[in-house]
Formats: structure tokens, C-alpha cells, sequence
């Protein structure tokens, strides 16, 4: 599973899961940190959960760029689920 942050640092990408609980964990977990600092996130979600379909996608959209802090403490929160944390 990885978590990919954009250059522009207001899109944020979940690719590869294979289990939609992995998802809803860390959807879970980050929703409040971007809700609280006013990033107002969109939910796109593409894909299934089939390995052989290269799991699911769920693209994070962002009004603004998200902070060096904030991004830490994300990063932070999916490592502790298994997420491998790519920065573009």
C-alpha cells in the first residue's frame, strides 16, 4: 500500500489497497487533522479491493497545501498501518 503526496501538496493518493478496512482506518484517522486546519478534503475513490486489479485508489483533494507539520503527522498516522510513504 503507499501514500503518495503531489508536488503541489494539495492532493493526496492511497494506491494499492487491497482490503477497504485499511481505507476506512485511515480515512478515519486523518479526516479530523484536515478538517480542524481547514483544508476541506474531496473523497474520490476508484477501483475495488482485488489484488489482481492493482487495489483500490482514493485520491485526497485539498483547497490549499497542506503544511510541513500536518504532513509529518499524516505520515505519521498511515506508517502505523503499514502505508509506504512516497513525496513527488
Amino acid at each position: 500500500m503507499k501514500c503518495i503526496l503531489s508536488s503541489s501538496r494539495k492532493e493526496i493518493t492511497i494506491r494499492e489497497v487491497v482490503n477497504h478496512v485499511y481505507v476506512e482506518k485511515a480515512i478515519y484517522e486523518i479526516n479530523p487533522v484536515l478538517l480542524s486546519k481547514k483544508y476541506n478534503p474531496k473523497y474520490f475513490f476508484e477501483g475495488t479491493p482485488i489484488l489482481s486489479e492493482r487495489g483500490m485508489i482514493v485520491t485526497i483533494k485539498l483547497d490549499k497545501p497542506i503544511s510541513q507539520d500536518d504532513w509529518l503527522f499524516i505520515k505519521r498516522l498511515l506508517q502505523l498501518y503499514g502505508f509506504t510513504i512516497v513525496e513527488e
